[in-house]
């Protein structure tokens, strides 16, 4: 091994390191908690879930779960591979029987050294494209940027999008190396069984499948790689058919890379609730390169070249035709699975899902994000002038991950992998222009000395331009490290710092509660580690006349579910979530009543944040309007400026989240009645808003509503602290308040059944 390997050897074996204590060191209390572990995050609640059912059946696998999403149960949504290599591990570690506190502790550092391998593919993409110095900076970038990437692999976020991101990036590495030495050895079908000129392709296409392959077993949403590598070929066929160069190389590292990936990944993709999508994806990316290359070779000198994208479409129309003649119903399904791309309305509600905005992208790259896209431009024009086959893929790779970021902004942690390449890229060309490439050039050895006056004024001239380009490439350096690192630094500190977004101690300990004061819903605690049968196709599953539903919000059916080992109606897959956003915000007493007997529903767990910060998220998933319980007024200040107020409506009052959480599903009599008259103005930019032009206090609600009757126009009840309603309410006959947290943040009420005969 040369110097300089062991350098840049050593240089990622740092990296990774850093990394590594980045992720762990400063959460690791807020994670490690009175001998328990407290994951991040929604979703690693449920993978622990995963795991411990299957470490006790290892290596089988449940792909239906009874334990959520009552009284149907649920096909586990997510492919297996992720939780089976937390399983894997945690029973090497605990000699094949671990212990729970074991189980838990490899779950939360997995996620940490997942991360820190992603140091390794981004190096590599940036040395396979650019050079070896691209790939150190965009490695020591990746370590810096304080974005998505960094969240979510956390100490203790257990969750699958950190290996998403390492066997997609490793993907595209084997993809673009593969792609690289096959121009070099310009590769055709002749070569096939010459293995001397073959092998790299070949080896590098078939790692390209295998990691594709564990990819689709990591996350439902991995046809999105084979959508980024399927049109890149696409696109690739179409230039080099027109260029007049052969084709044959994309044939066979398209076949052998998405062969191999259907070989290893199709036997367990049925049993997922997305393995068809995914089957069908992979078919057509395998047969796609063949009817590419066919058609080329059929076309070459026959036809002029410019007809080959028309015949193209031609065939794709035909091929689509075909599909959906076969299976209408998948092939619906396919097409829907691109809305990925513009999310629905609801899934706004859920803050991951909600589109990039520039402030996010700022926060999330700071500088990084502007010479990323200024780099990806640059590189557009480059690729496209200088006919770069590798650049194409990863620009198609740079520009699909955008494109679904600006959707949802949760893809963040993929593109920042993209940025990392982007920034380093244009930062090596900084340093470039300020003249580094002459002090990386070896100087020639002086086989004689300069002895005359004019030898030593030349050697001092050489040595003067060489100083004076030292002291420009360090100039660049610290300002390359002031503008781009030190931001983005700054921002992991305080990204790493950041506590749990979704279990504390008051819902973990609901959650205990839960689970050690209520009836088993199976009969037996040991059924939460059964190996469980799926029903049949269309059919809920059988449970026993024990069992029963918990209502809560989803974001809180994993906890529910992981922690308090009972059944959620709702859960963070969003199952249920319209009927909970129904029940939650309900105006009729016996709707409310209803849902709870039809759903079988024993209990219901509140907290605050439902009865206020997510009360809109409830709203909209209900098909209700915000505007229906509260709205946003504006009070004229002295100097003229606006200020915002909220006001909560009658409506609000009376919804079944505020009267079991704001008033313990208790009667409550007002103490006052504010009514307020407003007018409707339209502000300079154009929006519509409502100015307060009067208020008046009521001790009684009666009051308050014989004024009404003597004024029309815009007057209505309002009430400004949602635990002091403006209007009476009657008592919850069918609820009874069994547990508090100690700061009240977290109630359970137990549902005494049924309606009034």
């Amino acid at each position: 091994m040369d110097k300089q390997k062991a350098i840049i050897g050593i240089t990622l074996f740092t990296l990774c390191g850093i990394a590594f204590l980045i992720r762990v060191y400063v959460p690791y209390d807020q994670v490690f908690v009175d001998g328990a572990v407290w994951f991040k995050g929604v979703d690693p609640w449920y993978h622990m879930r995963l795991v411990e059912n299957l470490i006790a059946h290892f290596p089988h696998w449940s792909f239906f779960d009874p334990y959520t999403f009552y009284p149907h149960g649920t096909a586990i949504p997510w492919p297996p591979l992720y939780d089976m290599l937390i399983a894997g591990i945690a029973l090497i570690v605990g000699l094949g029987h671990p212990s729970l506190h074991t189980i838990e502790t490899v779950g939360a550092f997995t996620p940490t050294v997942l991360g820190a391998l992603v140091v390794i593919p981004v190096y590599f993409i940036g040395k396979e494209l650019f050079n070896r110095w691209v790939g150190i900076i965009a490695a020591t970038l990746l370590v810096a940027l304080p974005s998505e990437f960094l969240s979510r692999s956390l100490l203790g976020f257990t969750d699958h999008h950190i290996a998403e991101v390492l066997f997609s990036a490793t993907t595209i590495l084997f993809v673009i190396m593969a792609v690289k030495r096959a121009k070099e050895k310009e590769i055709s079908f002749s070569h096939l069984t010459n293995w001397a000129v073959i092998k790299k392709t070949l080896i590098y296409s078939l790692l390209a499948g295998i990691f594709l392959s564990f990819y689709l077993l990591t996350w439902a949403g991995a046809p999105m790689l084979v959508f980024i590598i399927f049109v890149y070929l696409v696109i690739q066929f179409i230039v080099d058919h027109l260029r007049g160069n052969s084709t044959d190389y994309l044939c066979i590292i398209g076949i052998l890379t998405f062969a191999v990936a259907a070989i290893i990944a199709i036997p367990f993709l049925p049993q997922t609730n997305v393995g068809t999508i995914c089957q069908a994806a992979l078919i057509v990316a395998i047969i796609t390169p063949l009817g590419l290359s066919g058609i080329s070779r059929f076309m070459a000198g026959r036809w002029k070249a410019v007809y080959y994208p028309v015949a193209l479409i031609g065939a794709t129309g035909i091929g689509m035709l075909i599909f959906w003649i076969i299976n209408p119903v998948v092939f619906g399904d396919t097409l829907r699975w691109f809305q990925f791309f513009a999310p629905s309305l609801m899934a706004t509600t859920i803050q991951e899902a909600r589109p990039l905005d520039i402030n996010m992208a700022l926060g999330s790259f700071s500088t990084a994000f502007p010479l990323a896209i200024t780099a990806l431009m640059f590189l557009i024009g480059c690729t496209i002038k200088e006919k770069n086959t590798t650049m194409m893929l990863f620009l198609i790779w740079c520009a699909v991950i955008t494109l679904a970021t600006i959707a949802e902004r949760r893809y963040c942690y993929y593109l920042t992998v993209n940025i990392a390449l982007l920034t380093g890229y244009i930062c090596w060309e900084a340093i470039v222009f300020a003249g580094v490439k002459k002090l990386l050039n070896k100087p020639k050895e002086i086989v004689k000395a300069y002895t005359t006056k004019k030898g030593k004024k030349r050697q001092d001239n050489k040595e003067g331009t060489r100083k004076g380009t030292w002291i420009r490439v360090a100039v660049v350096g610290a300002i390359i490290f002031l503008l781009v690192f030190l931001p983005n630094i700054d921002g992991v500190t305080r990204r790493v710092g950041q506590g749990s977004t979704y279990i504390g101690g008051d819902w973990h300990n609901a959650f205990l509660w839960l689970k050690n004061n209520t009836p088993e819903p199976f009969g037996d605690p040991d059924y939460y580690y059964q190996l469980y049968e799926s029903p049949p196709p269309g059919e809920d599953y059988n449970y026993p006349d024990t069992a029963y539903g918990v209502m809560s919000w989803w974001d809180y059916g994993h906890g529910i579910t992981r922690v308090g080992r009972r059944i959620p109606i709702a859960n963070p897959f969003q199952q249920a979530a319209p009927v909970a956003g129904r029940y939650f915000t309900s105006q009729d007493e016996d709707e409310s009543y209803q849902i709870m007997d039809e759903l079988g529903a024993k209990y219901v767990m509140i907290d605050v944040d439902m009865a206020s910060g997510k009360f809109w998220a409830m709203v909209t998933w209900s098909g209700r309007l915000e505007n229906d319980f509260y709205g946003i007024y504006y009070i004229a200040e002295a100097d003229g400026r606006l200020q915002p107020v909220q006001l909560f409506y009658p409506s609000y009052y009376n919804t079944t989240v505020a009267r079991l959480y704001n008033f313990n599903g208790q009667a409550a009599i007002p103490t006052e009645a504010i009514v307020i008259s407003y007018e409707e103005q339209v502000s300079q930019q154009g929006m519509p808003y409502k100015l307060l032009t009067s208020s008046q206090v009521f001790t009684t609600y009666e009051e308050a509503s014989d004024f009404l009757k003597d004024h029309t126009g815009n007057y209505r009840i309002v009430g400004v602290d949602i635990f002091n309603s403006p209007i009476p309410l009657e008592k919850l006959e069918h609820y009874e308040l069994i547990y508090e947290s100690p700061a009240q943040y977290v109630k359970i009420f137990e549902y005494m059944g049924g309606q009034d005969e």
